[in-house]
Parts: C-alpha cells; structure tokens; sequence
C-alpha cells in the first residue's frame, strides 16, 4: 500500500499545488524566450569551435550556442513540459472548480512565480554547468 492511498486532496490544496505548478511553467518559458533572444542577438552565426559554439540554434537561420547554454535552453523546455503535465494531472484529478481563480491562487502564483524565476535566475547556470561537467549536454 502506497502512501497515497486512502488520501485524498481537497480541492483547495489541489488548486495552491496547480497555482505554483503553473507558474514554473511561466517562469521557465518566459526565461528561455528571454535566453532565445539574448541568444540569437549575441551569437554567431557560423560555427566557432575553439570557443566552443557548435551547436546550432534555428530562427529563421542559425546561430551557435556552447554546450551550456543548448543544455540551458533543454532544461527550461522539460521544467515548462513537465510543469504542465504536473499542472494537469493534479487539477484534473478532483472536481472541477467552477468559482474561478480566489485572491489565494493568485498570492502562490504571484509569490511561486518570484520564487521560480529566482532560482532559475540564481541556480540554472550552476546547475547547467554541473550536468555539462558530468557529461550531460541535451541539445535540440
């Protein structure tokens, strides 16, 4: 017997969990659009392999990233996936809502959104470059 089982969860929890869930989500997209850009302005468009550009990034053409940053990019498209598959899965698991958002959901969205964007502001590249150094590189 799992510990899940015999437990349910009121809708209320259910909804805190699917706030903060969809705010990883906003958070991670919204920084690798951000990175995406930051990318395609600054980067080159043939590949460098001395410095270390070799994985191409497409726009409308090609620019080239380094391993950390194709890794980055990767990392915030599976935290944004896997946010919302999570998102899904616990707000469809009980009734459905029908009051709306409440002045709560939007406190944890608002505060776990900061949060968010803070760790990935904070720890994303320590993080990337810890999974590059143990030869993790994800590109697209």
């Amino acid at each position: 017997m799992t510990w899940l089982q015999g437990r349910t969860m009121n809708s209320l929890t259910r909804n805190d969990i699917a706030s903060a869930f969809v705010a990883l989500g906003v958070a991670s997209f919204g920084a690798h659009l951000w990175l995406f850009l930051a990318y395609v302005s600054s980067h080159p468009r043939q590949p460098v392999a001395e410095l270390g550009f070799v994985h191409a990034l497409s726009y409308h053409g090609y620019v080239y990233v380094t391993d950390a940053e194709a890794t980055g990019l990767v990392l915030l498209w599976i935290a944004f996936f896997v946010s919302l598959l999570l998102e899904g899965v616990i707000a469809r698991r009980g009734e459905p809502d029908v009051t709306g958002s409440t002045a709560r959901m939007k406190i944890i969205f608002a505060s776990s959104l900061l949060i968010c964007t803070g760790a990935i502001y904070l720890a994303g590249r320590s993080m990337t470059n810890f999974a590059v150094s143990h030869g993790i590189i994800l590109h697209l």
